[in-house]
């Protein structure tokens, strides 16, 4: 069954339903989850989403959403150690995080870590 996220004409441009949890959609400008008003599909309610999208974020919140976590940020860490633990148990080259496919899927999953030099080194 369509949820009526999909149906709303002005959702279609601003929200995605989220990945994780189907009860919030995620506001595409600063990927912000907002609930979908509802506990099961047939409550949800783009009202919510509307409301939601009616602020605006301060400039250092549009900042920080682009930044980039330093190799010490406890989440790049450990990325960084499941990556390396991956090329290890699946006999992957090191090379495997240049590839355009894996910057892809990780753009995807973590936005903010990316593979620096150190980060290769200790991978």
């Amino acid at each position: 069954m369509a949820s009526k996220l999909n149906k709303s004409p002005v959702s279609k441009f601003f929200f995605t339903v989220d990945t994780v949890d189907d009860r919030k959609a995620v506001y595409n400008e600063c990927i912000m989850s907002i609930s979908r008003g509802g506990t099961s599909a047939k409550n949800f309610t783009t009202t919510n989403l509307i409301a939601g999208a009616c602020f605006q974020p301060t400039l250092q919140k549009c900042a920080s959403m682009k930044e980039v976590w330093p190799i010490d940020h406890p989440r790049a860490q450990v990325i960084t150690t499941v990556i390396g633990e991956m090329m290890a148990l699946d006999y992957q080259p090191f090379s495997v995080v240049q590839d355009e496919g894996f910057k892809r899927l990780m753009k995807l999953v973590a936005p903010k870590w990316v593979i620096s030099d150190k980060a290769s080194h200790q991978l």
